[in-house]
């Protein structure tokens, strides 16, 4: 049997753009920075790892030496530690960027439309997840935030509980994914009225995974509380979004609720999973509003969505030509 060769790739004006962006966006992974954090995660990964335990009480602090404490970063800690014994600094940094590289692909993969919004929407990405990019379990959590919205979209939500148990074990933001999965059996019980008992039994799986971690039972009231105590010291990450460089953020949100206040008639015709990411958006623009640390995960979610409302209804696709020697 004779089989056709397979096609040569060849850029196009569409892709050519957004190709040299994600190139100089892969060079960031090289230069994601450390940040004050970094080496405190790294010291609790070894101390964890030279004495077989997890840290169940403040080991590194003269004023509150032998204090109760939950380690709800355990998992990324011993990561961090054992790449940074294996590859040194090189290799964590590369882990870490490369986590960050992996939350913006997965949100522009998740886009459809013109491709001129999405071009638009692949730079916001680039500028709103910016911030968060460093050497942090934050940068896993961001990773975790955008598999979750491609479970959700692609209708395979039942691993959502199982990636909670890991992430509730890696960062405390494994709230937002207790929370899209939620939105879901929300979305379930009152429109598209389908899948209700298994959308609510994974969003009940999710919740429960916060079980399986050094928290406990709480795990949500003591995020709670650490979210108050950060905002008392002025931490600076929990501080509003008012800056100059918090401007995309504000037009994005302003264009969300503009574009599904336009789209409102159309919205029933959408895709569960597409309603899903919707709705998380204006929930993740709330908690923006709250703390600037949460603008990377709105970015994240709402740039697929964003692109859904400003293209419309999806048009065929047009005859696409092979990028100009200028272009190259």
């Amino acid at each position: 049997m004779i089989t056709s060769l397979p096609r040569r790739a060849v850029l196009t004006d569409e892709t050519l753009v957004p190709l040299l962006l994600f190139i100089g966006l892969g060079a960031f992974v090289w230069m994601t920075p450390a940040q004050n954090d970094t080496w405190w995660h790294l010291r609790s990964g070894q101390e964890m790892w030279e004495t077989s335990s997890l840290l169940t009480t403040e080991r590194f602090s003269h004023t509150a030496f032998g204090a109760e404490f939950r380690n709800y970063w355990w998992l990324s800690q011993l990561a961090f530690y054992a790449l940074f014994t294996v590859g040194g600094p090189l290799l964590l940094t590369l882990f870490a960027g490369s986590c960050a590289f992996a939350a913006v692909y997965g949100s522009w993969r998740l886009m459809r439309g013109s491709w001129d919004v999405r071009l638009i929407l692949l730079i916001f990405l680039i500028l709103g997840t910016s911030p968060e990019w460093a050497v942090r379990p934050q940068v896993l959590s961001l990773a975790f935030m955008a598999l979750s919205a491609h479970l959700i979209v692609s209708d395979r939500s039942l691993w959502l509980p199982l990636l909670c148990v890991v992430w509730a074990n890696t960062h405390p933001q494994v709230i937002f994914g207790v929370l899209i999965a939620g939105v879901a059996a929300i979305e379930a019980l009152c429109w598209s009225k389908t899948r209700v008992r298994r959308d609510v039994l994974v969003a009940a799986g999710c919740a429960a995974a916060l079980l399986v971690s050094p928290g406990g039972w709480h795990y949500l009231s003591e995020t709670v509380n650490t979210v108050s105590i950060s905002r008392a010291v002025q931490i600076q990450e929990y501080r509003a979004p008012v800056d100059a460089g918090s401007i995309p953020f504000w037009l994005a949100a302003a264009t969300l609720v503009v574009m599904t206040w336009r789209r409102r008639f159309t919205l029933h015709e959408w895709p569960p999973g597409d309603r899903v990411l919707l709705i998380m958006s204006f929930l993740l623009a709330i908690a923006s509003l709250g703390a600037i640390r949460n603008v990377a995960f709105f970015t994240v979610i709402a740039a697929p969505v964003l692109a859904r409302l400003c293209s419309g209804q999806e048009t065929a696709a047009s005859t696409q030509r092979s990028a100009g020697p200028v272009a190259y």
